[in-house]
């Protein structure tokens, strides 16, 4: 057969495929009667096109204005925007496992709370942490101080950058800080956490400023990791830098030789932190914790703190930046507030602003900090908003 014929034959039996594809996917798979975009319903490279260019959650709105509460994004995955089948898929009588996603935030091996899958496995390894994180504990006069302390740290470092000429400031670098040194005092207590506010050239800063790129190009990495490892190669050798993209790595490592280091001491680690929980904890069989198990846990801790309060932080600041009458009405709400000695007013004080309140809870949803990735895994047929869902539908 001619070179001609056998590409008319190739060119033929790859579209009867792709026909066969679009046709199935269409009418007869059972993904088919729910709403959503054609072109998902076939494949699901259009969403991770979205996911790629960090656009994943406007366009998954955009369709959830255009077809309704229930989406299909991809064939397999089904959006939801109801408060109702939310209550019902995340409530803790719910019974649905994470998905496979969450693979993606293993770390030393093991499964922190945040990526157990079961939620008989998630109930009992969040055991461990959940006293430590109640508001009687959290809410403590000895834990706000650090907190506290960071903010005149902050708000000082501010006021020496505007003193010398700074017009405008990355506020995100400034957020990052703030939130790292607070995640760090939680975790690893006073005398291990970090102090990268006043400490502007220390490595932990410098982990910071790295990670910010690294967090942009994580959504490739978790779809196609292949790819992520082949960019990331060449641009590490384009631009001469070996560890580019290599500021996860760097975290990891830097948060287990603490750990090891504390591990040494165990009497000196202090009492008031997450570490000494978790050092003092047993498994189930009566073990201590091991050490890379820990670690995973500290460092989930730290990516959490980093995902939220750090952004929550940062898009706060740039929409009151944008608003300058909503920042003049919250001053005059401050000022009405009694100070303490140390200079701020008092936590609880703070929880009585009904304006800055208001302001933080529209910039959240204004700027939702979800990725919309909280997957879970429907294990039978069931009915959610009136749409029957097949076994193994992943829902979000």
């Amino acid at each position: 057969m001619s070179l001609a014929a056998t590409s008319v034959w190739a060119t033929v039996f790859l579209s009867a495929l792709v026909l066969g594809r679009v046709i199935y996917a269409l009418y007869f798979s059972p993904y088919r009667h729910i709403p959503g975009p054609r072109v998902c319903k076939i494949t699901r490279y259009w969403t991770l096109w979205h996911d790629i260019w960090l656009r994943r959650v406007e366009k998954i709105h955009e369709w959830h204005r255009r077809y309704g509460d229930v989406v299909l994004i991809e064939p397999g995955k089904v959006s939801f925007s109801d408060a109702v089948s939310t209550k019902e898929i995340y409530g803790a009588s719910c019974g649905l496992p994470k998905s496979r996603y969450f693979d993606n935030f293993l770390a030393y091996c093991h499964r922190s709370v945040f990526c157990t899958l079961g939620v008989k496995e998630h109930q009992e390894v969040l055991k461990r942490t959940i006293a430590f994180y109640r508001p009687t504990s959290v809410f403590k006069p000895a834990m706000l101080q650090p907190v506290r302390d960071n903010v005149k740290k902050t708000l000082n470092q501010l006021a020496r950058r505007t003193k010398n000429g700074h017009v405008t400031l990355d506020i995100l670098i400034v957020c990052n800080s703030f939130s790292f040194d607070n995640i760090t005092r939680l975790v690893y207590g006073s005398e291990l956490c970090t102090r990268t506010i006043e400490h502007e050239w220390c490595y932990e800063r410098t982990i910071l400023a790295e990670w910010m790129t690294v967090e942009l190009w994580n959504n490739l990495l978790y779809n196609f990791p292949v790819a992520h490892k082949v960019i990331k190669a060449i641009l590490s050798y384009c631009s001469d830098k070996p560890d580019f993209l290599a500021a996860d790595d760097k975290l990891a490592d830097w948060n287990i030789r603490r750990v090891d280091a504390a591990l040494r001491k165990p009497a000196d680690i202090a009492v008031d932190s997450l570490l000494h929980v978790l050092s003092t904890a047993k498994t189930p069989d009566g073990e201590p914790l091991p050490k890379s198990l820990i670690a995973a846990e500290l460092l989930d801790n730290i990516h959490a703190a980093q995902s939220t309060v750090a952004l929550a932080l940062t898009y706060v600041l740039w929409n009151l930046a944008n608003c300058p009458e909503w920042q003049s009405r919250i001053r005059e709400e401050l000022s009405t507030m009694p100070l303490i000695e140390d200079g701020p007013s008092a936590f609880n004080s703070l929880q009585s602003a009904p304006i800055l309140d208001a302001c933080i809870t529209e910039s959240s949803r204004l700027n939702p900090l979800s990725s919309g990735r909280a997957e879970r895994v429907v294990l039978a047929t069931r009915t959610y908003n009136h749409i029957v869902l097949p076994a193994n539908v992943n829902l979000s």
